[in-house]
């Protein structure tokens, strides 16, 4: 019995997403190491305690009217199985977004029979960070092949005008040719710096770190949107006191002000003022997103930083991943994203992260 037990245990300790069974009492009978890491628990601590203790930090059962409790629709609903998707709280506060696959099943115990639920819990924040950086990587290699495929031809452009305005020096030309010359050199400059930025943005993620001036990103970025903030009536302004610069992976980093930016925009269907500013104090940089736009309301506050929960208001679709990826990318770089809102005035989405002068970094 007892090998079997230890196989049993063996077995579902190598399966990735956590697991656990409960007991017709609501209490947890088994787990694997995975729902153990999920959570913050050892099997000592999570075995024998309530399922929705360990998983809700609740002392009282979940309610059905507000949670798809699998206790209730499985053992009391007649169903055989289903899924649903959860928010679990860890034992150290912070909250896992999960999606639960649930059965039920009959556990032979010291020689009874128990009805028991045994559920399969997957972390939805690997899975769409996994979703989100592959449709990001799609969309930069398109766009880094769009801009190479642009860019070089601007830049051979760009050499043969020089050319010919070097060889017309020493000949009779019309007192306007320079300054022809000069609108198209001038264009042409401009066309191969948004390629310039296009690129920078698109580059693969990689853990590469590297020194960051805030103000070139956000310039950029701002670059990169002006078109559409001019067509939907949005006017940018980018504000940064100083030169604040982070240590921080490019790519990663400009992502998350690209998203920051155009949720803002959206937020914006009838046009407003974005404004981005950026500045270093306290050992930190701040930068921040305040719009003119709709604004959030208050229940909808902590839903919006959760996988695939997406409500814009300008009424175009989003896979509500942006802002769950943003703030998983800022944490990582041992930062913090916030966001304040007033309804029918506009939010202010604050990103915070070490300041690489004052930590020393940047020597």
């Amino acid at each position: 019995m007892k090998v079997n037990e230890r196989f049993l245990q063996e077995l579902i300790d190598a399966v990735p997403d956590g697991m656990r069974v409960i007991g017709p009492d609501y209490r947890i009978l088994k787990v694997n190491a995975a729902y153990c890491r999920q959570l913050g628990e050892t099997p000592e601590t999570a075995i024998a305690k309530p399922c929705h203790l360990s998983s809700h930090a609740s002392r009282v059962p979940c309610s059905p009217t507000l949670f798809t409790c699998p206790m209730v629709e499985l053992a009391q609903g007649g169903k055989s199985s289903l899924k649903c998707r959860h928010r679990h709280i860890r034992q150290d506060g912070s909250e896992v977004f999960v999606e639960v696959s649930a059965a039920r099943a009959t556990l032979e115990q010291d020689g009874q029979s128990l009805d028991c639920i045994i559920e399969s819990i997957r972390d939805l924040s690997n899975q769409s960070e996994a979703a989100h950086g592959q449709r990001l990587a799609e969309i930069g290699q398109l766009a880094a092949g769009i801009a190479h495929e642009i860019h070089n031809p601007l830049w051979s452009i760009h050499l043969a005008i020089d050319a010919i305005r070097k060889d017309m020096a020493s000949t009779d030309k019309p007192a306007s040719a320079d300054g022809y010359f000069d609108v198209a050199s001038r264009e042409i400059s401009r066309c191969l710096d948004v390629t310039g930025r296009l690129l920078r943005v698109s580059e693969p993620s990689s853990q590469e770190r590297v020194l960051l001036r805030i103000d070139t990103l956000l310039r950029d970025v701002g670059g990169l949107l002006s078109y559409q903030a001019k067509q939907t009536g949005v006017t940018l302004d980018i504000e940064v006191s100083g030169t604040p610069r982070v240590i921080a992976n490019e790519s990663d980093l400009g992502i998350v002000i690209l998203n920051l930016a155009q949720n803002a925009i959206h937020a914006m269907p009838r046009g407003g003022r974005l404004t981005i500013a950026a500045a270093a104090a306290d050992g930190n940089v701040t930068m921040t997103f305040a719009d003119e736009g709709v604004g959030i309301a208050p229940e909808d506050i902590d839903r919006i930083f959760w996988p695939f929960w997406s409500k814009r208001a300008d009424g175009s679709s989003g896979t509500g991943l942006g802002l769950s990826i943003c703030r998983a990318t800022v944490e990582r770089m041992k930062g913090d994203l916030t966001v304040t809102s007033i309804v029918a005035k506009g939010s202010t989405f604050r990103v915070v992260l070490p300041d690489a002068d004052f930590s020393g970094e940047a020597s």
